[in-house]
């Protein structure tokens, strides 16, 4: 009887550790590494077509998941062209994050770094590419996000995002102190946290400053239009943190706003608060509403969301404002391309002319290093800053040979782990 009392006694507590042990598995945290594409880098589909690009670049052996029945033009144009409202005429929408055969986003730039995250740490985290509508708001694009991790039930989350991307997750850290928790490292690359001046420049101008003098003359009220409409564009206007960054609270380059106004012959007056800035914005012509007759004058609805977008990502703390970035465990990766140039300030002259400022070694060739670093300065710790990086190097560059910005990012992950 004994005898059979501890072989029960052993069964009762082998089964006991079984069900602890279960039970861990049952609870252990769901982990994902989310990738976050940037401007024009993802793809937009149909149930017939395929609306944004998405061919294999020299040496990739990927084939298209599907032929897009219509034509080039006719794709590209239902793609850019959207009302004063923000809408397309068509509906598309970007593929889902589960489906392998497009993870490489727009001309599958960003396959190689997916396959690589995907190699190093898949035991660890379900690595995806969350590829969105890049023309669309970026702070509805964070709300889809949130609906993504909420659905799939992830409770820790990496974040990574490159170029406008940074974006997306800024207003997703935005959303509140529930995804705010569930973030356990934020790292961007390249991304335009402050805005970027060439996007005034294209509004202002109605030119694009990396394309042929022909091409603004031929096409510049189509580009105007395209940018004017597009309410991601409008969210990467030069902003507060930009103006309150280093680079021009300091004068480092010579300028102490991304905007100057020609006064006189030779006197010239910038624009060094914020709230002087948003009325300025809001006296142009492109913030405005100008095909619809009955609303003429008046401020965009998107114009004014990008406003609020701008409020949304700072947070009071004591008397002060700070980015909501600061409320997570971020990083900033910021590449420089040295002897290019980049604009830096947009001057409004007495004829009604505007020209762009440039500076040297301020740039990704993309990006201005202010914004990148989400307006710290280069000596922050949680700015990482690589020499000699383009835009498209500082998240996708692969080498063996050197040491590269995914090396970096793998050792911020491995002090994950062994915490």
């Amino acid at each position: 009887m004994r005898r059979l009392l501890k072989i029960l006694i052993i069964i009762v507590l082998v089964a006991l550790n079984i069900s602890l042990f279960a039970g861990h598995k049952l609870y252990e945290k769901k982990k994902a590494m989310i990738m976050l594409p940037g401007f024009l880098g993802s793809m937009l589909i149909d149930e017939e077509n395929i609306y944004w690009v998405t061919y294999p670049l020299e040496g990739q052996s990927y084939e298209a998941p599907k032929e897009s029945k219509k034509g080039v033009l006719t794709r590209l144009i239902s793609t850019l062209i959207m009302d004063e409202e923000g809408r397309r005429k068509i509906d598309m929408y970007p593929p889902s994050p589960f489906d392998e055969t497009m993870s490489g986003g727009t001309y599958n730039q960003y396959l190689d770094i997916y396959k690589h995250l995907k190699a190093r740490f898949s035991e660890q985290y379900e690595v995806l590419n969350f590829q969105y509508d890049w023309m669309k708001s970026s702070y509805d694009n964070a709300k889809k996000l949130d609906a993504f991790i909420e659905e799939n039930g992830y409770d820790e989350v990496v974040l990574l995002a490159h170029s406008m991307g940074g974006i997306v997750g800024d207003n997703y850290l935005s959303l509140g102190e529930k995804q705010r928790s569930k973030i356990s490292l934020y790292a961007t690359f390249g991304s335009p946290h402050a805005g970027v001046v060439e996007t005034l420049h294209v509004l202002e101008a109605r030119a694009y400053g990396g394309l042929p003098a022909v091409f603004s003359e031929l096409f510049g009220d189509l580009v105007f239009d395209i940018v004017r409409n597009m309410p991601a564009a409008l969210q990467m206007l030069p902003s507060k943190l930009l103006l309150d960054s280093p680079y021009y609270k300091n004068a480092e380059g010579g300028h102490t706003s991304f905007i100057r106004i020609q006064i006189a012959e030779d006197e010239y007056r910038y624009l060094t608060d914020w709230e002087e800035i948003k009325d300025f914005y809001a006296s142009r012509e492109w913030s405005q509403y100008i095909t619809d007759t009955e609303k003429s004058g008046q401020p965009k609805r998107t114009f004014n969301e990008a406003l609020e977008m701008f409020n949304r990502l700072y947070y009071q703390d004591g008397g002060s404002y700070k980015h909501v970035t600061e409320l997570v465990n971020s990083y900033f990766f910021v590449g420089e391309k040295e002897r290019l140039s980049a604009k830096v300030c947009v001057q409004y002259n007495l004829n009604g002319t505007v020209r762009s400022l440039y500076a040297k070694n301020y740039t990704d060739n993309t990006v201005s290093i202010p914004s990148a670093a989400c307006g710290l300065p280069l000596d922050d710790e949680r700015v990482i800053y690589f020499p000699e990086v383009d835009h498209g190097g500082i998240f996708m560059m692969i080498d063996e040979e050197r040491h590269t910005p995914i090396d970096k990012l793998e050792e911020l992950l491995n002090a994950l782990s062994d915490e």
